[in-house]
């Protein structure tokens, strides 16, 4: 994407992981309870139009999930979503809440490991 002249970005708790990649800009949002800190990612995400939107973090196991991304996916606007891990109950969650969505019909890609 980011070659293609798109905006890149990251939401990621662990600072370790944050490099310079060019085109990509990364947000460091601390886990606040079991998800990133919410004002953070919605300061990031919410009246910007996203052409992917990867769920893939944090961690889906331990003491951190993914459902708070749920409280985000009727407000943003996307034209695809893809969920990993989707074999975890807390991702099948999060895939269900989609699937669910009339907006979000046909915009969806749900991965398992092999």
């Amino acid at each position: 994407f980011a070659a293609a002249g798109r905006l890149v970005i990251a939401i990621e708790h662990d600072q370790r992981y944050i490099k310079p990649i060019v085109g990509v800009t990364f947000v460091h949002a601390p886990i606040a309870g079991k998800w990133y800190d919410r004002q953070i990612v919605s300061n990031t995400i919410t009246g910007r139009r996203f052409d992917l939107v990867l769920i893939d973090g944090p961690k889906g196991y331990g003491q951190t999930d993914r459902l708070g991304m749920l409280d985000f996916i009727e407000s943003i606007q996307l034209r695809w979503i893809v969920v990993d891990d989707v074999n975890r109950p807390k991702e099948k969650r999060i895939a269900d809440a989609i699937k669910g969505s009339k907006r979000l019909i046909g915009r969806a890609c749900f991965c398992e490991p092999p």
